[in-house]
């Protein structure tokens, strides 16, 4: 345990430099602890993002999986049903046998 010595002892200037001394140490200790609440604050603002960034990339899957789904609905309502497809392709069929057939 350190002892100060007594007011009389000491001389004013010695006196303004242990004060400069502790107002410096208070000053740095009231800094750091504002720096490690800062740090800390912008430590829950990251696993906030991160946790954000999560979440919407689990909605673009999402999103893409509907929009697969719904690309594939359109095209099977632009293509004609198997039934209409193959009445055509007969068709064509019998048309060519018939054209060879008059046109041996």
């Amino acid at each position: 345990m350190t002892t100060t010595p007594d007011r009389d002892q000491v001389s004013p200037d010695a006196r303004i430099a242990l004060w400069a001394e502790r107002d410096a140490a208070i000053g740095a200790a009231a800094e750091h602890e504002q720096v490690r609440h800062l740090l800390a604050a912008r430590d829950a603002e990251i696993a906030d993002l991160r946790q954000r960034v999560a979440h919407s990339t689990h909605t673009i899957g999402e999103l893409q999986g509907e929009r697969e789904r719904l690309v594939r609905m359109v095209d099977a309502l632009r293509r004609p049903p198997a039934a209409e497809r193959l009445t055509e392709a007969v068709k064509g069929k019998l048309r060519a046998a018939v054209s060879r057939h008059e046109h041996p």
